[in-house]
C-alpha cells in the first residue's frame, strides 16, 4: 500500500532540499573566491620579491649587501603577511 502525501508537504520538502543545495553552493563559491584571492596575492607577492631581487642585482655597486638583503627580507615578509591575512580574515 502506497502512502499518499498531501501536495503541500511534498513542495515543502522540495523547497527545503533546494535551500540546502543553495547554501552548499554558496559556501563552495565563497571558498573558491578566497582561494582565487589568495592565488592573486601570492602572484603579487612573488612579483614584489622578483623585482626586489632584480633591483638588488642591478644596483649591486651602489647599495651595500646588507641593504639588499634587508630589501629581499622585507619583500618575502610582505608575501607571507598577505597570505596570512587571507587565511586569518577570510
Amino acid at each position: 500500500m502506497q502512502i499518499i502525501e498531501p501536495i503541500g508537504l511534498s513542495w515543502f520538502r522540495i523547497g527545503t532540499i533546494f535551500l540546502i543545495i543553495i547554501k552548499k553552493l554558496k559556501k563552495i563559491s565563497q571558498t573558491y573566491k578566497f582561494r582565487w584571492l589568495g592565488l592573486h596575492l601570492e602572484f603579487v607577492g612573488s612579483m614584489v620579491v622578483f623585482f626586489a631581487g632584480l633591483f638588488v642585482i642591478l644596483y649591486r655597486y651602489s647599495i651595500e649587501d646588507s641593504e639588499g638583503a634587508l630589501a629581499l627580507t622585507y619583500a618575502l615578509s610582505l608575501t607571507s603577511t598577505l597570505n596570512w591575512l587571507v587565511i586569518f580574515f577570510f
